[in-house]
């Protein structure tokens, strides 16, 4: 019953408001720390879990509603993944989304995706000691202002 309850509340946190040009509906993201991006081979396999919660709360403010059915949450996170397909002619579906507002170059935006990650990652070994949240200073969700999310496809 703990660990139901500390899933659902690390869902409800992890839920944020998808750009208006990709329907505007929630997605979760990987991870509250270096990981804020949505990662779809971690979504896929967490979709089993989602879709078991039933209705989530987001506990970021934005929902009028009282809850948001899992299964709009999970259909809105596969779909915006595959609205990239027609982007490319090789037919790849990206591996990560986020929203970079100051790399202009694909390769920019690849880059910054690997330096979010293993920045925050040596980050928070550096700051190991002391805090119960070391993380908690890397959590910034892709912006709902967005005007698209970035695709990546390396690695």
């Amino acid at each position: 019953l703990v660990l139901e309850a500390n899933a659902r509340r690390s869902l409800d946190a992890l839920m944020f408001r998808l750009p208006s040009s990709h329907g505007g509906g929630y997605a979760i993201a990987t991870g509250a720390h270096q990981f804020t991006e949505l990662w779809l081979r971690d979504f896929c396999r967490a979709s089993h879990g989602i879709l078991a919660a039933g209705m989530l709360r987001p506990s970021d403010g934005t929902c009028s509603e009282m809850a948001v059915s899992a299964v709009s949450v999970v259909s809105a996170v596969l779909s915006t993944f595959l609205s990239f397909v027609s982007d490319r002619p090789d037919g790849l579906v990206p591996r990560v989304l986020d929203y970079f507002p100051t790399m202009s170059t694909q390769e920019e935006r690849e880059n910054a995706v690997w330096w979010k990650v293993v920045h925050g990652a040596a980050t928070l070994t550096r700051q190991r000691g002391g805090s119960d949240d070391v993380g908690e200073n890397h959590c910034e969700f892709p912006s709902r202002a967005a005007p698209r999310l970035h695709a990546m496809y390396k690695g």
